[in-house]
């Protein structure tokens, strides 16, 4: 659980609104997607727009979890879980986005990100961790 992006939740459980969509095969889970309601990291270089017209801190609908059994990688099992992501946030939530934070090293899942549309609007550091934060539109 130490590699979650749980530090950063907004200090309101109630704005959490945390999901998780599962994958199933033959009544077997083999994929999971949880999404939660995260704060949208501050960039010292912008122009403040991660802060609402309040000036109070904005969150987004943001994956902080994906998994899928090594069984069933590289069959779109991610890729069909984060499309059903993008849908519910959309229908559900209202949102027109979904971010998600992303090992620097994992090549392969940014690769994964890229292909489905996501793009790299930043890179954060947690302890001695570097993330890219990633947004689809």
């Amino acid at each position: 659980w130490n590699r979650h992006n749980f530090a950063i939740v907004p200090e309101s459980a109630d704005w959490l609104r945390h999901q998780m969509i599962t994958a199933t095969a033959n009544g077997e889970v083999i994929g999971f997607c949880e999404i939660a309601m995260l704060e949208v990291p501050g960039n010292d270089d912008d122009d403040d727009d991660d802060d609402d017209d309040n000036g109070e801190t904005k969150y987004a609908p943001t994956i902080v979890n994906l998994v899928t059994s090594s069984n069933y990688r590289r069959r779109g099992v991610a890729s069909a879980l984060l499309g059903s992501a993008s849908r519910l946030v959309q229908r559900s939530w209202s949102a027109q986005s979904l971010r998600l934070y992303v090992e620097e090293e994992n090549h392969s899942a940014q690769k994964l990100y890229d292909k489905l549309g996501f793009e790299t609007v930043s890179r954060v550091q947690r302890k001695s961790r570097h993330q890219l934060y990633m947004v689809k539109q």
